[in-house]
């Protein structure tokens, strides 16, 4: 049953595959013209509000579907054992002192040093809210301070590079998905190196050299440790351009797209969904959209991704083609788009399809028409 289901699939992928052999934009002048018209529309629209609160950006954790979801006396157990080893913070201290001078040579030893701080930065994914986490603000900045005084990038990205074994390989990465971003807390003043828009952490990673081994593991040979650094890739690229430019120059896109294939989990085309969609400026302000060159390849695999079964991946295809298909000529994506709107019962589906439309209803008269044809057609 299991290998009848992947021919199914494979053979549907096919014939989605022959819809997009080419997207090409009408003309290059018609094309700059629909992505500087979306460019002036959020300069509009942000004239005077100055850069968003922390609390209103779109949160690179638990959007897409992976984040636990804790009730409120779970949440209360992980604060209070977080704060029990928060009062053993000198031999956390130690540990990891020991850990960054090559002094742990026990592969054990080594995985539960780094899944305690793994640990202790999920603490931005329990709380994965900007606002719920302004509540527990001492607590995260303890933690971020924690590990940055004790160089927690130079031993992530050690560990990244020794490739001592998958289990231990997968928690350096989790602590980095953490740990990238930062504490996102709301209201953080914006003159604070912890507000997300100075990349402290992120800076602190990537002066370490955290991109090309992060890159490497994108194509590893166990499933976790990959789609872990799928999550981490989208870490660094959210919310800050300069972040999403580096990674695209470091050529992070590719084999991101390479791992779009019709025998991959959902779990994994979430994830690439996810993370392609940052890229190509998803969570970053309109006005500072990557250069087209570099994201046109990301359209033909979120193309084929639309017409997953899985409504979580479907959502994240859309977040990224709401930025990309404007002055696009590819009506088979339209006819999929009001053909999903018409079917799905998912509201994160519906949602995500609307806002799909209503960016091409408001830059590109031509796909417009053929949305409307199509909802004609339909009924």
């Amino acid at each position: 049953a299991a290998g009848a289901d992947v021919t199914a699939r494979r053979a549907v992928h096919k014939k989605i595959k022959s819809f997009f052999t080419q997207f090409r934009g009408r003309a290059d002048a018609e094309l700059e013209h629909v992505r500087a018209s979306m460019r002036l529309e959020e300069a509009a629209a942000s004239a005077g509000l100055g850069e968003l609160d922390a609390a209103q950006a779109v949160d690179v954790l638990g959007v897409d579907g992976f984040a636990r979801l804790l009730t409120s006396e779970r949440k209360l157990e992980f604060l209070t054992d977080l704060r029990e080893t928060l009062r053993n913070a000198d031999n956390l201290a130690r540990a990891l002192h020991a850990l960054r001078r090559g002094n742990v040579r026990n592969l054990d030893e080594q995985y539960d040093v780094l899944a305690g701080f793994a640990n202790m930065l999920s603490v931005v994914e329990v709380f994965a809210t900007p606002q719920e986490r302004r509540g527990v603000a001492d607590d995260i900045v303890k933690v971020f301070q924690l590990c940055t005084q004790h160089q927690i990038a130079t031993v992530f990205v050690r560990t990244l590079r020794e490739l001592a074994s998958p289990a231990i390989v997968y928690e350096a990465l989790r602590g980095i998905t953490y740990y990238a971003p930062g504490p996102r807390i709301a209201s953080t003043p914006t003159d604070s190196q912890l507000h997300s828009r100075h990349m402290f952490f992120k800076k602190l990673l990537v002066n370490e050299g955290v991109v090309p081994p992060l890159l490497e593991l994108l194509v590893a040979d166990h499933d976790d440790v990959r789609e872990q650094a799928v999550l981490a890739v989208a870490a660094i690229a959210g919310h800050n351009p300069e972040a999403r430019d580096f990674l695209l120059a470091a050529g992070a896109l590719q084999p991101l797209l390479a791992l779009v294939d019709e025998r991959a989990p959902f779990t994994t085309l979430r994830k690439v969904a996810w993370a392609i969609g940052l890229l190509v400026g998803v969570s970053h302000p309109l006005n500072r959209l990557p250069p087209w060159e570099a994201v046109e390849p990301a359209l033909e695999a979120l193309a084929v991704m639309l017409f997953c079964d899985d409504a979580h991946t479907v959502a994240n295809v859309c977040d990224g083609l709401a930025i990309l298909l404007p002055g696009v000529t590819e009506l088979a994506v339209c006819r999929r788009l009001t053909d999903l709107l018409r079917q799905t019962e998912e509201p994160r589906v519906q949602r995500a399809v609307l806002k799909t439309i209503d960016a091409v209803a408001r830059h590109d008269d031509y796909q417009l028409q053929t949305l409307i044809a199509r909802a004609d057609l339909l009924g």
